[in-house]
């Protein structure tokens, strides 16, 4: 097995700062439970980092944060290195500048950085959720400082504003997927203008990430869909077949529902299991290198065969999960 395999999985947020910040790690942890006063965590006895001050200008190696609850992950990790925190503006991909308009303007104002890593628990979908949130609050805590100037999320290769973060924190603590900010898209044209795109991050949840097959729509349109299959996927717990079709009613009426293909990890390189959205007018001539033939079974007149969501799936584990404890 990969090595990298028996690890847990890990979310990691990079808070960009206009200047140095200093910070004790107690203070962290009241900042923290002062703005989510909903979030079950405890300071842990014994794995709590010396409250010593911490200051973004000189490097922080030792700052770990041990807490307990319901709401608590695995042990918070505080790091600032040099030679990291840096990007390249003109080398980042387009999508990776979406939810921070301004991005280069704020890069150019980069002077610090914190970096700030949760590991879930487990390998179960509440436990990476748990941990997930946790980052984003966490990140939304320094994001609400007037020197802060973005987040980058490691998950998702890409970066939010401020406000997007404080935006990802509020939104899972209802127990909700910021999929936009968790979730990363890549989407562009080919040559012959047809778009083409896939996910970035859904592994760290699903072991799996989609992609969408080359078709004559628009980028909004292959994210949309992008974007359905992961909410099916997370939220609703959907669990997909090779072959299935999602898309409205009418589209399985007309005929126009997207099919989805399983290609296994390790397949022409594959890193992890992917899922692939064919439009019905794609143009994946090379899809036979990817998946067996399928010939398509469509249903009777009138009948829906399209995968259903499944109303309040995740919020019923989340539910199970606090009854247990």
């Amino acid at each position: 097995m990969d090595p990298k395999e028996d690890k847990l999985p890990l979310f990691s947020a990079y808070v960009l700062f206009s200047e140095g910040v200093q910070f004790e790690a107690a203070e962290i942890f009241d900042a923290l439970t002062e703005d989510y006063p909903d979030l079950d965590v405890r300071r842990t006895t014994g794995t709590f980092i010396r409250d010593t001050l911490c200051d973004t200008n000189q490097f922080i190696t030792e700052g770990i944060i041990g807490l307990d609850g319901e709401d608590a992950a695995g042990p918070v990790q505080l790091v600032r290195l040099p030679g990291y925190g840096q990007w390249d503006f003109k080398a980042l991909r387009p999508m990776a500048r979406v939810n921070c308009p301004d991005l280069e303007e704020r890069l150019a104002r980069n002077r610090s950085y914190l970096a700030i890593s949760v590991p879930a628990t487990g390998r179960g979908l509440v436990e990476k959720f748990t941990a997930a949130r946790l980052c984003s609050a966490l990140a939304a805590v320094f994001a609400k400082l007037p020197v802060a100037l973005a987040v980058y999320w490691e998950p998702a290769d890409h970066f939010l504003s401020p406000e997007k973060t404080i935006q990802m924190a509020d939104e899972a603590l209802r127990d909700e997927w910021p999929i936009l900010q968790w979730v990363g898209f890549d989407a562009g044209f080919t040559q012959d203008g047809s778009v083409k795109g896939l996910s970035i991050g859904m592994r760290a949840f699903a072991d799996c990430e989609v992609s969408y097959a080359p078709a004559p729509v628009d980028i909004p349109t292959s994210v949309t869909a992008m974007h359905a299959f992961i909410w099916l996927k997370l939220v609703s717990g959907n669990p997909f077949n090779d072959g299935d079709t999602i898309g409205s009613e009418a589209d399985a009426v007309s005929g126009k529902a997207n099919r989805l293909r399983l290609i296994p990890k390790g397949k022409e390189g594959a890193s992890c299991d992917t899922w692939l959205i064919l439009h019905p007018e794609h143009k994946a001539e090379d899809l036979h290198k990817f998946v067996e033939p399928k010939a398509a079974n469509p249903p009777p007149s009138g009948v829906d065969n399209n995968v259903q969501p499944r109303a309040g799936f995740f919020q019923s584990i989340l539910r199970g999960r606090r009854q247990r404890h």
